[in-house]
């Protein structure tokens, strides 16, 4: 085995180009120095065998003149050889590729604690771009703050409080849905509108919670309908259609309590005397009788009057009764 290893390299050096005078023979292995020099007396060529032509070795190739390193090549698996041109000192430094992001990143001078030094890049190949690893602790001086919701390591990005611009944004689409516009005349505005099948309700709290100053603002329209009449013991309607008493005044013109009945029946229906009133209202002799009732008494047929003797009775009073009633 050991021949066959010294004719493969006899035959590595018959191979080099003849106007190559010198061979340098770099042996190295895991325990060597990181750096040596090689000085030659003319136009040479430096090789690298051993553990520095495995695929996880790498070495940087410096031409020293001055005490300045010069980056001047890289030795490795893919290229064994270089070749060096011209007399002169050249240091080759060890590069542990599974430590380093580049085998092409070479210090050419010690770097300190302070972070002096120089750092070259050796761009082998005309063109091609090599990327640089940095680890930025620090901007102008100060400590980079980091933390981002649950994101520990990223960068933290703040607002200024004191700042005088404004950050606008285009919001197009929430929940890869696009943002629908318009509202009465504000094309332009976010269309906001409550679910049909939502399950919540929207209106005020029940229970004791205030809901602040609430006024009723007169109007020109809606509101009650108007009915005045003098009744008496013929059935008058107020409304044929279903609706509600909202309040009314009544005068009795007469010496004796006259009674004011309502039936919640259609006029033609309604036979005096016999059909039963739903409420019968007595009004004392040449007096009036009134009341207001907010939300209204329901009649949900119709609203028919009439005025009587007697409470449920069919007989006229002699004068009939001053009616006038408020409905919706």
């Amino acid at each position: 085995m050991k021949t066959f290893r010294l004719l493969a390299f006899l035959l590595l050096l018959l191979t080099f180009p003849a106007w190559a005078t010198q061979t340098v023979i770099l042996a190295a292995n895991n325990t060597a120095a990181t750096s040596s020099d090689v000085t030659v007396t003319s136009d040479a060529t430096l090789v690298a065998y051993g553990t520095w032509a495995s695929d996880t070795r790498s070495l940087n190739v410096y031409q020293v003149a001055n005490s300045t390193e010069i980056p001047f090549g890289v030795l490795n698996a893919t290229s064994p050889r270089l070749i060096l041109k011209g007399a002169g000192t050249y240091r080759v430094k060890r590069v542990d590729m599974t430590d380093n992001a580049s085998a092409s990143v070479g210090v050419t001078s010690d770097v300190s604690s302070a972070g002096s030094g120089t750092v070259a890049i050796d761009q082998t190949t005309p063109g091609t771009t090599n990327l640089v690893a940095a680890n930025i602790t620090k901007v102008a001086g100060s400590a980079i703050s980091q933390g981002h919701g649950t994101a520990a390591a990223a960068i933290r990005v703040e607002l200024p409080t004191d700042g005088t611009g404004l950050v606008t944004a285009d919001l197009v689409k929430v929940g890869g849905a696009s943002v629908a516009t318009g509202h009465g005349t504000a094309s332009g505005a976010v269309r906001v509108e409550l679910p049909t099948d939502g399950t919540g309700t929207v209106g005020l709290n029940a229970g004791s919670n205030l809901i602040g100053s609430v006024n009723i603002r007169p109007a020109t329209s809606g509101g009650w309908s108007l009915y005045s009449a003098n009744v008496t013991n013929s059935a008058l309607a107020v409304d044929a259609s279903p609706g509600q008493v909202g309040g009314w005044y009544f005068y009795n013109n007469n010496a004796a309590v006259c009674y004011v009945q309502l039936w919640n029946t259609a006029q033609g229906s309604v036979t005096v005397g016999t059909t039963a009133p739903v409420i019968s209202l007595g009004v004392p002799a040449n007096a009036g009788a009134n009341l207001a009732i907010p939300s209204g008494l329901a009649f949900s047929t119709a609203i028919t009057i009439a005025a009587t003797t007697t409470r449920a009775g069919a007989s006229a009073c002699t004068n009939g009764v001053d009616a006038n009633v408020w409905y919706f």
